[in-house]
């Protein structure tokens, strides 16, 4: 054991030399937390330029996806035009007020008794037959 006796200018000295390692300690976390700050804010700022350069990249693409399918139905269009003369795109439409053939026939064959189908020739068989 040392000889050292605790006198009040030592206790003294021990608490400056607490005093003064614990505001150096404390200098030193608030330093690391403002530059713990500084790389969030770096972070976050950039987290945000790239999503809005993702957005903006994403909007321009879009964009001219749609600008294109744009151009290819009027396209399309433009070809059913010149395809079928007297048909315009600015045609309304035609509205039905008779059944649909499909309906009128399944109706018709309902209410029938069935008949025999009749056999076709193949037209090999028909210029033989002619023959």
């Amino acid at each position: 054991m040392s000889n050292t006796k605790l006198t009040p200018d030592l206790i003294d000295k021990m608490i400056d030399r607490f005093s003064k390692a614990s505001e150096r300690f404390v200098k030193d976390i608030e330093k690391q937390i403002h530059m713990i700050d500084k790389r969030i804010k770096a972070f976050v700022d950039q987290g945000e330029s790239t999503t809005t350069r993702l957005m903006e990249t994403l909007d321009k693409e879009l964009r001219s996806q749609i600008n294109g399918l744009r151009k290819e139905v009027e396209h399309l269009a433009h070809e059913l035009t010149v395809t079928r003369p007297g048909t315009t795109r600015s045609a309304p439409a035609v509205t039905r007020t008779t059944k649909p053939a499909a309906k009128r026939a399944t109706k018709a064959a309902s209410t029938r008794p069935p008949t025999k189908a009749t056999a076709r020739k193949s037209p090999t068989k028909r210029v033989a037959a002619a023959a």
